[in-house]
């Protein structure tokens, strides 16, 4: 009889074992990232990013030294002074933040803008 019991206290611990290995190969998979890597080639305005904030559309917006860019997983927009359609006071832009009415804020060196985070 004492094997019997021995026996089945291991199948039942064979088996939980089994459930919460399977569970956690489960939790693990829904956290699986991948990363891409944008630079001057993929059309970053300069290669040095000192901010990076998200909009309430998903597009993510990257400050650099000479520039704004709007990336949309797709392709990435620069957004620069005197540039049509796309112009900004400065380029020299050092922080961003992104306000809960959508709006994009924007330090330069030279002053604080702002613009509806959208596409344009």
């Amino acid at each position: 009889m004492y094997k019997n019991k021995l026996f089945y206290y291991r199948q039942i611990f064979l088996y939980v074992f089994t459930l919460i290995c399977f569970h956690q190969s489960l939790i693990a998979s829904e956290f699986e990232y991948t990363f891409k890597q944008l630079s001057t080639i993929e059309g970053l305005s300069q290669g040095s990013v000192v901010d990076i904030e998200e909009d309430f559309e998903g597009n993510i917006w990257l400050a650099t030294f000479n520039g704004l860019n709007r990336y949309d997983d797709i392709r990435i927009y620069p957004y620069l002074k005197n540039l049509p359609n796309f112009s900004i006071p400065h380029n020299e832009i050092v922080d961003l933040e992104i306000a809960p009415d959508g709006r994009l804020w924007a330090l330069s060196n030279q002053s604080i803008f702002y613009r509806k985070a959208t596409k344009i």
